[in-house]
């Protein structure tokens, strides 16, 4: 769990408690968390409540706290009807999309989003296990992204900070152990191609399998321009003042290698 270990250094050493209570996820059943004492299913936490993302209502188990509606990125709400994704994904992937970077306070939301992606998203595994594997992409290209942002938010000390770099390198070790098949499901090849895409863009890391993934990926989605490739990735998470030109550069270097 390379992100796991990574993260206590951001949090100067806070994590220790909740990376213990993930261990100890770890050894629970997967049809044990499917109750409604579930950490995934608890309002609060990561779990998406569809119902709570449309109204700004208040979802069951709120406690009484009133929550904003958040918009689920329309790729992914396409996603969701092709293939099973879980409701704590669809948590996590809507709070990436949502971040405000220039709001006061950004600093400890975007250390709270990476703490459920990385921590809760370690444990997270046994719901996946539900769904689509290429779930766990998603999670790292979120995380990726938001560590990204982060390094390129106006004013904030992620800027130029040398451990969220090595964050993005600890991402790479996990991106490298996922399961490379589900990148070829044509159902979610969408969603693969922009995981990919974002996982590379953002880590600058480059690998024989991730090329041969997205050429797979172009040939199946038919597309032979950037701005095909463009149009697919803004349907998703897709800050373009932030990747447009190292996305295209990336673009462009991988027809190299192809052609």
């Amino acid at each position: 769990m390379p992100l796991a270990n990574w993260l206590p250094s951001v949090l100067d050493g806070a994590a220790g408690a909740v990376l213990d209570r993930a261990s100890e996820l770890s050894t629970v059943s997967p049809l044990s968390m499917t109750g409604t004492s579930s950490p995934f299913r608890q309002a609060g936490t990561f779990g998406f409540q569809q119902s709570a993302s449309i109204g700004g209502v208040q979802p069951p188990g709120g406690g009484g706290k009133f929550q904003l509606p958040m918009a689920l990125p329309r790729g992914f709400a396409a996603l969701q009807q092709r293939i099973p994704v879980a409701d704590a994904m669809l948590g996590l992937i809507t709070r990436t999309a949502c971040v405000d970077f220039a709001s006061p306070g950004v600093e400890q939301r975007l250390h709270q989003l990476l703490l459920d992606l990385i921590v809760k998203g370690a444990a997270l595994g046994f719901v996946l296990q539900s769904g689509h594997p290429v779930q766990g992409h998603l999670r790292i290209a979120c995380t990726c992204l938001t560590i990204f942002q982060g390094q390129r938010a106006n004013g904030q000390i992620f800027a130029q900070d040398h451990k969220y770099q090595v964050g993005l390198e600890a991402a790479w070790s996990e991106a490298i152990l996922l399961d490379r098949n589900a990148l070829s499901e044509p159902k979610s090849a969408e969603a693969a191609l922009w995981a990919v895409f974002i996982i590379s863009v953002t880590t600058g890391a480059t690998a024989n399998f991730f090329h041969q993934a997205l050429h797979r990926l172009l040939q199946d989605l038919q597309i032979d321009y950037w701005e095909q490739v463009r149009n697919v990735l803004t349907s998703f998470i897709y800050p373009g003042s932030f990747l447009d030109e190292p996305s295209k550069h990336f673009y462009n270097n991988l027809r190299s290698v192809l052609a």
